[in-house]
């Protein structure tokens, strides 16, 4: 499933704001002590801006915590940001995969790729430009 459709299946306010493009503004990675697996994890907050059918911009921000795995190779940002609208989140819950619940990366591009455990969306804000 596409990050796209997974934001606005995950969301009410995201769906009636309906984004048709979606770029990432921000990434920011983190570690902290984690009691539960007696060892460091990290997580990914990411802060997205999205445009809708009728021009209104507004930022989304997405944390994916627990994340394993990652590879970040040359994300390539422009003005608008590194464009996501090809990122896939394939849901994983099943797989038995100890703390894995989920799989994220570009199938266009393979710049990026990572599993996490949950994935955590905010309510959209307003853009201010």
């Amino acid at each position: 499933m596409l990050l796209k459709d997974f934001l606005i299946g995950s969301s009410s306010l995201i769906k009636k704001l309906n984004p048709e493009f979606i770029s990432m503004q921000k990434i920011e990675l983190s570690s902290k002590l984690s009691e539960k697996h007696d060892r460091y994890i990290a997580d990914i907050a990411m802060l997205l801006k999205c445009i809708s059918r009728d021009d209104k911009a507004f930022y989304v921000s997405v944390l994916f915590s627990n994340v394993d795995s990652l590879k970040i190779d040359q994300l390539r940002f422009d003005e608008n940001g590194f464009n996501i609208m090809y990122v896939e989140i394939n849901d994983l819950s099943n797989s038995q995969m100890e703390d894995i619940s989920f799989e994220i990366y570009n199938y266009e591009e393979d710049d990026l790729h990572f599993y996490c455990e949950n994935i955590i969306i905010n309510d959209p804000v307003d853009c201010i430009e």
